[in-house]
């Protein structure tokens, strides 16, 4: 039998790595700006933005 943990371990590392990123510019833009509603306005323009193709994919073509 095959071992699976480094593929899942790198996985996640990859997967971890862009959101760390992510929160610390976040982070970094929250700090200059002294502001939280504008980043929370784009986090949920860019939920809905990217999550609407999953949804049409599974509500229109299943």
């Amino acid at each position: 039998m095959a071992n699976y943990s480094l593929f899942y371990t790198s996985g996640a590392i990859i997967y971890a790595v862009p959101f760390f990123f992510w929160g610390l510019g976040a982070g970094i833009i929250y700090h200059k700006q002294r502001r939280l509603m504008p980043l929370i306005v784009a986090h949920y323009f860019t939920n809905l933005i990217f999550g609407i193709f999953p949804l049409l994919f599974l509500f229109v073509f299943n």
